[in-house]
């Protein structure tokens, strides 16, 4: 007797490895001869990016660059002025991750960690810290269950809905940002722009069938050195993006997040209709990843028979990642920069940067908990006439908890923490920061479930009938499938035979007949 399998395949994804390396940065630079002398450093900021990443015979390589922006003050005549400069580094490196292979799916993060700017001498400086890359490294999975038999009129399916978590491919896009930056006349001419920070908030990611909306608000401020004389100013805006991207099988109801990554930028100044230099053209590129998670349910074939042959079936323990939930949820986060007596007191911020990380995370009933470490450089105007701006740095903890029922602290938590505002300002003396934090979290964990593969008529013959009936006492544990299961029949003969009710149910002690064939 052959059998026609009707199969499916289960598809999904497996957590191979996470791992994290501390790449020593240390680069030495040349001042250029067009600018003067260094004084003293008064920021640096260092903006890194992945720019190629690939996996083979267990590694991950990355590569990157790093865009350092110096500012520093020089002493000129007499007179104390901050100018800028722009470094760019390239980096490569490496993390192990055991089973890796190129057919896998990889997401880097990159933290900026200890990062200072040393003067080697007055045409000289070193850029030294450390860079922490972590890798989470995924493969999509797939197997064949049997899910059904064609023509199998006489087989008998013990089945049972199982519900099998999927993951589709990320799904990336690319948003252009743009905008014409105009200085009010209240502000003096832009001469050159020193540095830019780009935060993406107010994010609201729809999903719909066959497609995905993303709608997000970028925050853009730029600083400039003013034309003709030493201020720093600061002018934001903040910019739309949006984007429509198809995708088979996209449903509204499938759990999802989507990352932001600011990819490039550039700016353009040029002068306005009075001839001076007042407005900035911008362009940035923003890529976006989706990441789409959803539930299925398969009707598993648990256990069968035939009346009328015996059967070889073939079942395979897999170990499969079930995803027990995900969130994220949206923190507040605020503190004050003491300013020391040694430091200049602050008259007015100019700009605020800022970058969180992730220091610590625990799972407990229903929750996950995330300690972070929002670290902030403010750079500020004073009422000093030589040291007329200076900067103050300081790191703000938070705390942030994303209900996930069901979660348990033998899973795992994988989580990620993006800055999306950052206000600064004066007050009593010291600076207050109020910042906004969105922290999301995927809980999974793995677990080992039995599928039916394979399937086939054996060649042993089923035992022969030996009474034409037979009476069974039902014993406690009992099912009437394993009772028709035992005697080559169907519950469905049992039931008519014993004249019993649609449900079927039985008791211990009770007694049924059975028709056909018994066990020897």
């Amino acid at each position: 007797m052959r059998l026609d399998l009707i199969k499916d395949n289960i598809e999904y994804e497996q957590l191979l490895g996470q791992n994290s390396t501390d790449m020593v940065v240390k680069e030495e630079y040349v001042i250029p001869d067009t600018l003067p002398d260094v004084n003293e450093v008064l920021t640096l900021d260092a903006k890194p990016m992945v720019t190629n990443k690939d996996v083979s015979n267990g590694k991950v390589n990355v590569e990157g660059q790093i865009q350092f922006t110096v500012l520093y003050m020089a002493k000129e005549d007499e007179v104390i002025e901050a100018h800028p400069v722009t470094y760019n580094s390239k980096f490569a490196s490496s993390l192990d991750v055991n089973g890796a292979t190129n057919d896998m799916l990889c997401e880097i993060d990159l933290c900026m960690e200890d990062i200072k700017c040393i003067i080697i001498n007055e045409r000289k400086i070193s850029i030294q810290g450390v860079m922490n890359i972590k890798c989470d490294a995924y493969k999509m999975n797939s197997f064949e269950i049997v899910k059904d038999v064609e023509n199998g009129n006489d087989l008998q399916f013990l089945k049972s809905p199982m519900t099998v978590d999927k993951v589709m491919d990320p799904i990336g896009g690319e948003i252009i940002g743009k905008c014409e930056l105009k200085v009010d006349m209240d502000k003096p001419e832009v001469g050159k722009v020193v540095n830019y920070n780009v935060n993406i908030g107010k994010k609201d990611i729809r999903l719909y069938d066959g497609g995905i909306r993303i709608e997000a608000v970028a925050n853009v401020t730029i600083l400039y050195k003013a034309k003709g004389c030493k201020d720093l100013v600061a002018v934001c805006t903040n910019v739309p993006l949006n984007k429509e991207l198809t995708c088979e099988g996209l449903r509204p109801n499938m759990e999802h997040y989507t990352d932001f990554t600011v990819a490039s930028f550039d700016h353009d100044v040029r002068e306005d209709d009075m001839g001076e230099n007042r407005i900035i053209d911008v362009e940035f590129l923003v890529r976006t990843c989706t990441h789409v998670m959803y539930k299925d349910e398969v009707e598993m074939i648990e256990d069968a028979y035939s009346p009328a042959c015996m059967l070889d079936m073939n079942a395979e323990e897999y170990d499969i990642n079930v995803i027990q939930g995900q969130g994220q949820h949206e923190s507040l986060v605020k503190g004050d920069i003491e300013v020391g007596e040694n430091m200049p007191k602050p008259n007015k911020v100019i700009m605020a940067n800022g970058t969180v990380s992730i220091v610590d995370k625990k799972i407990s009933d229903d929750k996950v908990t995330i300690e972070g470490v929002l670290k902030v450089d403010v750079l500020y105007s004073t009422e000093d006439e030589v040291n007329y701006v200076a900067c103050i740095s300081d790191e703000i903890p938070f705390t942030s908890q994303i209900e996930v029922s069901g979660a348990m602290d033998n899973m795992e938590a994988l989580t990620k923490a993006f800055l999306e505002m950052l206000e600064a300002s004066v007050e009593v003396g010291n600076i207050s920061i109020r910042a906004i934090v969105r922290t999301q979290c995927k809980v999974c964990y793995n677990a080992k479930k039995k599928f039916l593969v394979d399937m086939q008529a054996s060649e042993e013959e089923v035992p022969k009938k030996k009474a034409s009936i037979i009476i069974y006492v039902v014993q406690p544990g009992d099912t009437l499938w394993q009772i028709a299961k035992k005697y080559f029949t169907t519950k469905e003969d049992i039931m008519a035979i014993n004249d019993m009710a649609e449900n079927g149910d039985i008791k211990p002690t009770q007694k049924l007949i059975i028709p056909g064939r018994a066990v020897v």
